[in-house]
């Protein structure tokens, strides 16, 4: 949905850094930015003090999002008891009388070494409750004051993505001390952006206040594991861009924190002063805007005008390319011209400039002479344009002006096309450009999958089709939904124990088709499956019967199993994403629960296996089984209607080049 988490809800049109509007940095009497004003989305924190938006209503907070507080405090709790426990220390609460300001005031004031749920008094505008103050070094500063470091308790890893593996500095329940960290490797990934710019205004805090540590500017999070990952928070870490000129560059969380503090206060000091005209951010659709209280009014806004955030594999580095030259609607993409589109990409991947080229060539005063006068000799380059028919100085006076505007991204062309495809108003794919029509893998037994997770990966469920003209009476291709769950688990390994069956099911039915001479598949929709199976067998590698990640691996880059999602990837669609619950519906399937998706089955498993009341746990099991079965079903109606349009049975998929004509 709308809005989206990241940073970048940012427009240039209308900015005037002369206007001092524009410019004014003022934070209104009575209010503050807390420790989450600077992270997910700028245009979230502007709609909550524009009073144009003060009537307007809003989506109210999901159960799930409920549950996921609530754990975050269960977590926070216990790291708390822990440490109250190893240290002997006391948490702040407002249970204890007073001010919990004043307290964390009068316990810095004594140099306490851990300060439990403390509360930053509100400083320069800035507001924050960082869980934990950690005391730095045995002696106070040059101003008299003991020096501190902010921790945070966060109910998720405190390392986000896939990057390999690197050692941090580590702290523990034990031994939470700066000091006496310890370099660790502890798993895949960076930190996780959105707490480190926590960290950051905690810190920005601490200096206000006169406690910031002598040390280099440093944070903690202390993970779901108990682990306290340290940061530097000076580090340049993460591409962003400057919320005014777009310039991207690697950044620090301090830097970013800084440039998004000041931006987000001119943005809401131009709302509150009523110019509409000059209005800093907008909605782009992105990321985690579903569980924003906001989602339904941006989606609607964005819909309105048919905004290119909604284009499916738009990302928001490419909204803002477009937005740069002022491409903010479908329609606007639609017509760039496709042909210098495509010569900007395949120039950019020959690194060439294009447009520096058209530039060159428009000052040249000899357009018959070949283009390698401008290209110099590189032999890369002037061969790819040759291939595409820029032969001569003049063939480069052919390109598209406006379309040379556009930083060029790999994805533009399609993007266009998706444009297209989305202002036809039908429920139908297209092929993409120039790509031969496709054919998908079909089977004699087909069977479709789909897994749901939590902590543990709880439920398998599978679907059997005999496509066969002739059934077998044979329990094992016995068609329909079959699960494969913990539910009636009595230990930490019965997740190993249900995949197993799942595995030797699955070549059993290998197995049974080759002595048949009937062919099997199985079916996925993206490679979640495939990490899950991984993921499993990594964690119970001793169970009796448990495949090794090599057999794993076998198996998935088999002729017998198949990624869906990677068959639809190769076309054009006219939604706003790629995932199942955005692409069944166009081959008229719909879910039995209005609201089933990920976040709620995780919700429902939750209260399946922990509900006090047997009923709820019952029903709550009988709803993720019909949930994971319409997931399956999902998969094989997807299949079925998108075989029909290859083959032309029942519709007919056709090139995206059919719409050029529309756009010449």
């Amino acid at each position: 949905m709308p809005c989206t988490v990241s940073f970048c809800t940012t427009t240039n049109k209308g900015i005037s850094l002369s206007d001092p509007a524009a410019l004014e940095i003022k934070i209104p009497d009575g209010d503050s930015g807390d420790g989450r004003f600077n992270n997910d989305c700028g245009h979230r924190v502007v709609n909550d003090r524009d009073p144009a938006y003060a009537d307007v209503p809003r989506t109210e907070p999901s159960a799930f999002l409920q549950m996921l507080f609530e754990q975050g405090l269960e977590h926070e709790d216990e790291i708390f008891s822990l440490l109250e426990r190893a240290h002997g220390v006391t948490r702040l609460s407002p249970d204890s009388g007073g001010d919990l300001g004043q307290q964390t005031i009068l316990a810095m004031h004594k140099g306490e070494r851990l300060i439990l749920g403390s509360h930053l008094s509100t400083v320069n505008g800035r507001s924050g409750r960082p869980d934990i103050l950690v005391r730095v070094g045995e002696k106070k500063n040059a101003e008299g004051k003991w020096e501190y470091l902010p921790v945070d308790v966060k109910f998720h890893s405190a390392l986000d993505g896939s990057a390999k593996p690197k050692e941090w500095n580590v702290g523990s329940i034990d031994d939470p001390w700066w000091e006496s960290c310890v370099l660790t490797e502890v798993g895949k990934g960076t930190p996780e952006k959105n707490d480190s710019l926590q960290l950051a205004h905690y810190w920005q805090m601490l200096c206000d206040l006169g406690h910031a540590g002598s040390t280099d500017p440093l944070g903690g999070i202390f993970d779901r594991e108990g682990i306290l990952l340290w940061r530097q928070l000076d580090e340049p870490m993460w591409k962003h861009p400057d919320p005014i000129t777009q310039e991207t560059k690697q950044r620090s969380a301090l830097e970013i924190a800084n440039l998004e503090w000041s931006f987000r206060w001119r943005a809401i000091n131009i709302v509150l002063n009523q110019k509409p005209e000059l209005r800093l951010t907008e909605p782009i659709l992105h990321g985690n805007c579903a569980q924003c209280t906001w989602s339904n009014v941006c989606y609607d806004e964005l819909d309105e005008i048919n905004h290119v955030s909604l284009v499916a594999g738009v990302t928001l580095d490419n909204v803002h390319s477009l937005g740069a030259v002022n491409i903010v609607t479908m329609e606007e993409l639609a017509a760039v011209d496709l042909r210098t589109a495509q010569l900007m990409v395949g120039a950019k991947t020959n690194n060439l400039d294009l447009a520096e080229l058209v530039a060159s060539a428009h000052t040249y005063s000899h357009p018959s002479e070949p283009v390698t006068v401008l290209t110099g000799k590189k032999k890369k380059g002037p061969a790819y344009l040759e291939s595409v028919g820029i032969t001569a100085v003049g063939d480069l006076l052919t390109l598209n002006s406006t379309a040379l505007l556009i930083k060029p991204f790999t994805r533009l062309v399609s993007s266009i096309d998706g444009a297209r495809v989305r202002l036809r108003g039908d429920r139908r794919p297209y092929s993409e450009r120039n790509d031969p029509l496709l054919s998908l893998s079909r089977g004699d037994i087909e069977v479709d999958i789909d897994m749901e997770n939590a902590e543990i990966v709880y439920l398998w469920g599978t679907y059997l089709t005999d496509r066969r003209d002739v059934a077998t009476a044979t329990a094992l291709v016995q068609p329909g939904y079959r699960p494969f769950h913990t539910f009636g688990g009595t230990d930490e390994f019965e997740e190993g124990r249900q995949f197993i069956s799942l595995w030797n099911w699955m070549h059993e039915l290998i197995d049974w088709g080759r002595k048949n001479g009937n062919s099997v598949r199985f079916y996925c929709y993206t490679n979640a499956e495939e990490n899950k199976m991984n993921e499993v067998a990594t964690r119970h590698a001793n169970l009796a019967g448990m495949p090794t990640l090599d057999q794993i691996q076998e198996f998935v880059t088999s002729e017998f199993w198949v990624d869906l999602k990677k068959t639809v990837d190769k076309f054009v669609w006219p939604t706003d994403g790629l995932g199942l619950k955005k692409i069944a519906p166009l081959a008229n399937f719909s879910w039995h629960s209005e609201d089933a998706g990920g976040d709620n089955s995780i919700l429902w498993f939750e209260k399946a296996m922990n509900s006090a009341d047997a009923n709820e746990r019952q029903e709550m099991r009988d709803r993720l089984l019909q949930y994971n079965e319409d997931d399956v079903v999902a998969t094989l109606v997807v299949r079925d209607w998108l075989d029909d349009g290859l083959s032309g049975r029942t519709w007919t998929i056709e090139s995206v080049t059919a719409l050029d004509h529309l756009y010449a």
